[in-house]
């Protein structure tokens, strides 16, 4: 993960940029010094600072007490399945039963509690404070995390959490910590720390991945209807495991999370993300040539990853990965395909409802942007296509062939069409330079619902002609290949203030026409801007031409 400075195991990164050139001898520093308390020069894991690969696995104590080396694991997760299947016939109706069991181990060290790099008290260990007998709310557990006035001093309980819900001192739940860190002495929150004075991260603060243990059952059937009919079902559950950035958590980004201008932290605690599928059909035979399938199905999926915001953690709040979102998916399709000797053709049509708590891994940053972050509402999902109608012709036009010089000889064609609704979008009220990177992000207030407007539909039409042909006895195979024929303009993506895909709308609003004003050459700014808002990835491709020629042997 390039991005994150971050390589897998077989291969390191060092950023070497702000160092002096004549220095660039890493081994004249210790890895204490590239690290630089947080603003570091290096990133490595499964190498040493030097580049030298690491020989064994290292504890936390390696890299938090030696500071001439700071050495680091690499991620090396731990993943194994089994896969029995068995398929046997019940009068007429034809079973496949099967089970796949996976385990999944990251093999990393686990925060204890996220919300903290060191131990908290729990209501069952303080019985007194200031000499005075403690009573806690009877609603709370015993192992409720206790937080305090002032941890070094304390004189009264401010709150509680369990889990990563906060209460009061009365125990009336609260929708934040903020009450909590209001009524510290100091401004910032203050867990009761069962050893204040020590605050050092180490291994005490973490504790071993468990393993998770997924059984995955597999279960098809289909019988006859009649002699051309046949109904089928399918019932299938699936696991993924999440990714190298979004789980590995190095001991280094916990060590320096105070000081660290990152507020991101990987959650080596992530558990795989599921899903269970559900599928009924029925297959129909018409005529002698056609062939209809019809289909329903609903899909679920559970644990899915998305960004969470670990606010009032100890020492400083940090966003991670958690397994908060969940999906469904509902679809209808139907299938019709016909077959003569020398022509085929078929369509499917699929209508499609995809809703969900976030699109991808990254979907909830705006909701944290704006304080929201627990906001769990269903939305269209990002790739939540209504309507898809798909459609072939496949022509072998060497039936028309009169002669054996003719044209058509060992000719074909095929015809391939497109079409769907537009995927959702969220709309925003006030224009924002979408086109222009400020080095902050900007916001607007959302027009409607998250994800409650829609691109316009996208359509093409492709086709494809080859045929091959007889040299000396050594055929000869030529395809030409037209993509989008009709050369459609399709939208794949639009400006949430203007609804252009290539204007966004920033410069004819009253804050762009201020900022234009301001510009030390307007016109020029003008011009650059237009330049860089005019996105070709919101479009998608021009027609496209291409001949291939290739010998078939």
């Amino acid at each position: 993960d390039e991005q994150n400075g971050y390589h897998s195991a077989g291969a390191h990164f060092i950023d070497v940029q702000s160092i002096d050139p004549s220095l660039l001898s890493i081994d004249m520093f210790s890895a204490d010094e590239l690290w630089n308390n947080g603003d570091t020069y290096v990133n490595y894991a499964g190498y040493d600072h030097t580049g030298q690969l690491l020989k064994g696995r290292r504890g936390i104590s390696d890299f938090v007490n030696n500071k001439t080396d700071r050495f680091i694991n690499s991620f090396n997760p731990n993943y194994s399945a089994l896969w029995f299947q068995d398929k046997f016939i019940l009068e007429k109706i034809k079973i496949r039963a099967g089970v796949r069991i996976e385990r999944y181990d990251a093999n990393q060290q686990v925060l204890k509690d996220p919300y903290s790099l060191y131990a908290i008290k729990t209501a069952s260990e303080v019985t007194a404070l200031s000499g005075s007998g403690v009573s806690h709310p009877s609603n709370l557990s015993s192992d409720a995390s206790v937080y305090v006035d002032d941890m070094s001093s304390p004189t009264k309980i401010v709150g509680y959490r369990e889990g990563s819900m906060w209460y009061d001192e009365q125990g009336v739940q609260l929708a934040s910590a903020e009450p909590l860190r209001r009524a510290a002495n100091s401004g910032v929150i203050q867990p009761y720390l069962v050893d204040p004075t020590n605050q050092n991260v180490s291994s005490n603060s973490f504790k071993d991945y468990q393993p998770k243990i997924i059984v995955l059952p597999r279960l098809s059937f289909s019988f006859p209807v009649s002699s051309t009919a046949m109904f089928y079902a399918y019932y299938d559950k699936f696991a993924q495991r999440p990714s190298f950035s979004q789980s590995f958590a190095p001991i280094s980004s916990y060590y320096y999370l105070e000081n660290s201008s990152n507020t991101f932290l990987a959650n080596p605690g992530l558990k795989p993300t599921r899903r269970t599928d559900y599928q009924f059909g029925f297959k129909q035979v018409v005529g002698n040539v056609g062939l209809l399938d019809i289909k329903a199905g609903y899909a679920d999926i559970r644990d899915d990853i998305n960004l969470v915001n670990i606010e009032q953690a100890y020492p400083r709040s940090y966003i991670t990965y958690g397994n908060v979102d969940f999906s469904t998916i509902k679809s209808f399709s139907a299938n019709y395909s016909v077959r003569y000797e020398n022509v085929r053709i078929s369509a499917n049509y699929l209508l499609q409802f995809a809703d969900g708590t976030g699109s991808n891994t990254n979907s909830a940053a705006a909701l944290i942007q704006v304080g929201q972050p627990n906001l769990k509402s269903l939305y269209p999902l990002e790739y939540d296509v209504r309507h898809k109608l798909n459609t072939s012709a496949n022509f072998n036009l060497g039936a028309l062939a009169a002669s054996p010089k003719s044209i058509f000889k060992k000719m074909r064609l095929n015809i391939f069409g497109n079409s769907q609704s537009g995927t959702p979008y969220t709309a925003y009220v006030n224009a924002i330079p979408e086109a222009q990177n400020l080095g902050t992000s900007s916001r607007s207030q959302i027009k409607g619902n998250p994800f409650g407007s829609r691109l316009p539909w996208n359509y093409s039409i492709d086709l494809s002609l080859s045929k091959v042909i007889e040299l000396r006895e050594r055929p000869i195979a030529i395809q030409l290949n037209v993509l989008n024929l009709l050369n459609f303009t399709n939208i794949y993506g639009v400006y949430s203030y203007s609804s252009s895909p290539d204007n966004d709308g920033y410069l004819a609003s009253p804050q762009g026409q201020q900022q234009v004003s301001q510009e030390l050459n307007a016109q020029s700014f003008v011009n650059y801007y237009n330049l860089k808002q005019n996105n070709p990835s919101n479009f998608g491709s021009p027609r496209m031409i291409s001949l291939t020629v290739r010998s078939t042997l």
